[in-house]
């Protein structure tokens, strides 16, 4: 009987022991995610617009219509987008839809791309993202919430009457690039994207930045970052472009600067080659010397990419 009382006694010890440490686990998890909270509110916890110099105005553009349009994102915001179409054009091709980079304001600053588009007989949805422009919500908030927008985008587009027949295509520079390549994950119907200067996940990012902070404690610092995106942003926050790439069947062409500071090309297009190589006859991979964060790579490339659209979006 004494061994049994023992026995017992040391069950109890070790229950005790394993609800402190339990317990610890909790308190240190949830005092993480006050701190990531704070971090995440310092770097995404403003509304953005375009600044006047970088905006381009509808009656800039002979012929070039702006029809607008609402719909939601995942948090019951209303986002704010225009149908772009040139006068003429009464059977698009297809639609183009534009995913903004982050820090500069919205849609408005990529109208003279959506001419050359629209020129072309194709339909383009450009549209601010959460906290941006004319877009409702107080904070972006992190980078998977241009995942999220930009699938209800779709889904958007989708349920138009006019649209949702459309073959997709998809355009996006940097923030927009990552969330044309993440969402993919959710929309293998998407025909072609054309993503510049972008990243492969927000994790990737969020990590290339605080190591310029704390190199040494990032490695340490990621895991805590990855459970409060995944928490706040669910499936968006773990949908990655590589990941996108393999479940889509979508004609891909990157671009990205090999002297890139702002989305290091380790975390782009080096990813991207290290998963697909160089000679994948669906995904193209442009690798460019010389070059940084420039929407200029796109902007020479006008000729080229309605030239990508019109092979894929038949």
């Amino acid at each position: 009987m004494e061994k049994v009382r023992k026995s017992g006694g040391a069950r109890k010890v070790m229950i005790i022991i394993a609800i402190v440490l339990l317990s610890l686990i909790l308190i240190l998890l949830a005092a993480s995610m006050v701190v990531m909270d704070k971090v995440f509110k310092q770097n995404f916890g403003t509304r953005i617009d375009t600044g006047f110099n970088n905006m381009y105005f509808i009656e800039d553009f002979e012929g070039l219509t702006a029809d607008r349009r609402e719909f939601k994102n995942n948090r019951g915001d209303t986002l704010v987008g225009y149908v772009y179409r040139a006068e003429g054009v009464d059977s698009p091709k297809g639609v183009i839809i534009s995913s903004h980079g982050y820090g500069a304001g919205g849609q408005v600053g990529y109208m003279d791309m959506f001419d050359v588009f629209a020129k072309a007989g194709y339909l383009v949805f450009g549209y601010d993202a959460t906290a941006n422009d004319e877009s409702g919500g107080e904070m972006v908030g992190g980078m998977p919430q241009g995942v999220a927008d930009l699938d209800k985008a779709i889904n958007y587009i989708e349920s138009d009457t006019e649209m949702k027949d459309l073959p997709i295509g998809l355009f996006g520079f940097s923030w927009g690039a990552y969330s044309g390549g993440a969402v993919l994950n959710f929309h293998p119907e998407v025909k072609a994207a054309a993503l510049f200067s972008g990243f492969n996940s927000s994790t990737d990012i969020m990590a290339a930045q605080g190591a310029n902070i704390m190199p040494d404690q990032i490695e340490l610092i990621k895991p805590f970052m990855w459970l409060y995106e995944l928490l706040k942003f669910g499936k968006y926050s773990t949908a990655a472009g590589v990941d996108g790439f393999k479940k889509s069947g979508a004609a891909i062409w990157v671009v990205h600067g090999d002297e890139d500071t702002v989305v290091i090309p380790e975390i782009g297009v080096e990813k991207y080659i290290a998963a697909f190589g160089t000679n994948n006859p669906r995904i193209r991979l442009d690798y460019i010397e010389g070059r940084g964060h420039d929407s200029d790579l796109f902007r020479e490339r006008k000729a080229e990419l309605v030239a990508f659209y019109d092979e894929h979006l038949k």
